[in-house]
């Protein structure tokens, strides 16, 4: 998803087709998955995309 200042990758998901999203985000130091029913569609897409936002925005990054 995102890659660091070097070009080394800082946080990745691999989304499943059935509503699983899980992501890792090494610059945070978290893990978390996403469950929901249902196939993933753009907008279960955008809703895990604003997820990761809100939690980004409460813990600090470790990279520049």
């Amino acid at each position: 998803m995102t890659t660091d200042e070097n070009g080394k990758g800082s946080s990745f998901t691999s989304p499943g087709l059935f509503g699983t999203w899980p992501m890792i985000d090494r610059c945070r130091n978290y893990a978390c998955i996403f469950f929901t029913e249902g196939k993933l569609n753009e907008e279960k897409r955008e809703l895990f995309l604003q997820l990761k936002g809100l939690i980004d925005a409460i813990i600090p990054t470790t990279c520049k």
